[in-house]
């Protein structure tokens, strides 16, 4: 599109009468909610070393790159890297990498500013790479909107996200801006290596109430297949979306076995250009603290220089009861985050329970593992944090309950085809 032509196309959708209903209109024609889709399709999380070589490759093929190393960043040594992935008859057609916000930040911070998104005590995310193959690009802009719902989905309900960022083409802002209420996080539009195709400009998407209560807004009169508010809370596409089956934490679905880890950082140190510095070294040890990684870490870095830093997990755990110096309190659940070997973080938000828990002296928490097995915790409150979020340590008497908790959870993410039993 020119420049005249777009200035031409801002001055009739902004400046003359009755603008605002063409404005919608041209946006709710492209609005295509399918009622099924068709049992070839799935959308997934890419669980095994096979299904992430698969997403590098296409992503490979899609932007042109002459090796894997153009792709695979520091970001993928972390768990907190992972792929979603489109299928149709077990082919993967669509494939995109999202970050959860670690030790190394996020990829958009390598050009724009995301400093002011934390401030707002909020967790996020981003989505990059979004790499689709050419001979089924018609399939995929077909099932573009369950593709999206998909991808909200497990951001914030699997891995806790709550503002999600990306990048794109100046002419997409728009669009996303009437769909999903996207905002922009920078205005300037610069190369970002992880959309290589042209400059990007990137925005974030609120995938909590904000976003809900948007679409209420501008969708609640409209037809039922062009509902976006409807077609987000529905049920809909329950057996085409595969979630991660962990049973106890939702966060880390990226299969980073230590063989992986080890042909990834040998390849960085191949070359001068992409070679790990050592703080970054210093990270990876920090973040991935068990002992099957240590053994491939130890090559590369003093294992005695390093103090793990990095939260060991984001979970989400339904807990059975809070109790706060005799007082009891039921929750549905609770956000658990920033789990190391003292104590956790909660995310409750509830103002009454949270400002109950702050005073308290002595904390119990009952909080379900799986499949009726649970684990009852005493703690006390250390911190209190923006976005209702609180801060216990665990207390010294309760030792065992405390270290198979976090053994499941190791477990889990070390084996996430098990079903984690808890003695």
């Amino acid at each position: 599109m020119s420049k005249f032509t777009s200035f031409l196309k801002d001055i009739f959708y902004h400046y003359i009468p009755f603008s605002d209903y063409f404005y919608e209109r041209r946006f709710l024609k492209r609005i295509y909610l399918p009622e099924t889709i068709d049992t070839s399709i799935q959308f997934k999380i890419a669980e095994t070393e096979n299904e992430i070589n698969k997403c590098i490759n296409l992503m490979i093929e899609y932007f042109e790159m002459p090796s894997r190393q153009d792709l695979v960043t520091k970001f993928n040594t972390l768990p907190s890297t992972s792929f979603i992935m489109m299928l149709e008859n077990g082919e993967l057609i669509a494939t995109m990498a999202h970050h959860l916000d670690g030790a190394f930040g996020l990829p958009i911070e390598e050009v724009w500013e995301a400093r002011h998104l934390r401030g707002l005590g909020k967790r996020i995310g981003e989505i990059t790479t979004v790499a689709i193959k050419k001979e089924k690009r018609g399939v995929v802009q077909k099932y573009y909107f369950p593709l999206i719902k998909f991808v909200f989905q497990y951001s914030n309900q699997y891995t806790g996200v709550d503002l999600l960022i990306y990048a794109l083409h100046e002419e997409e802002i728009e669009a996303n801006h009437f769909y999903w209420d996207a905002r922009l996080l920078a205005p300037t539009p610069n190369v970002y290596r992880f959309s290589p195709k042209g400059k990007r400009v990137p925005v974030f998407v609120d995938l909590t109430t904000g976003l809900n209560t948007y679409l209420a807004d501008i969708f609640y009169n409209c037809p039922e297949n062009k509902n976006l508010f409807n077609f987000l809370i529905d049920k809909k596409y329950d057996e085409n979306y595969i979630f991660p089956k962990r049973n106890i934490h939702k966060a880390f679905d990226f299969v980073l076995n230590p063989l992986m880890l080890d042909d990834y950082i040998k390849m960085f140190n191949s070359s001068e250009s992409s070679k790990l510095k050592p703080d970054d070294m210093k990270t990876i040890q920090n973040a991935l603290f068990f002992d099957e990684y240590k053994r491939v870490l130890s090559h590369f870095v003093d294992e005695a220089t390093c103090l793990r830093k990095e939260a060991r997990f984001l979970v989400t755990c339904p807990v059975l009861y809070i109790e706060a110096d005799g007082k009891s309190f039921v929750s549905e659940q609770i956000r658990i985050f920033n789990v190391s070997n003292y104590g956790m973080g909660l995310s409750i938000l509830d103002n009454q329970i949270l400002a109950t828990l702050m005073n308290a002296k002595e904390i119990k928490l009952k909080i379900g593992l799986s499949q009726g097995e649970y684990a009852t915790l005493e703690a006390r409150p250390v911190w209190l944090g923006p976005n209702h979020n609180l801060g216990l340590r665990i207390e010294a008497n309760t030792p065992q309950a405390w270290e198979r908790f976090i053994d499941a959870l190791t477990q889990d993410f070390l084996h996430s085809d098990k079903d984690i039993k808890v003695a």
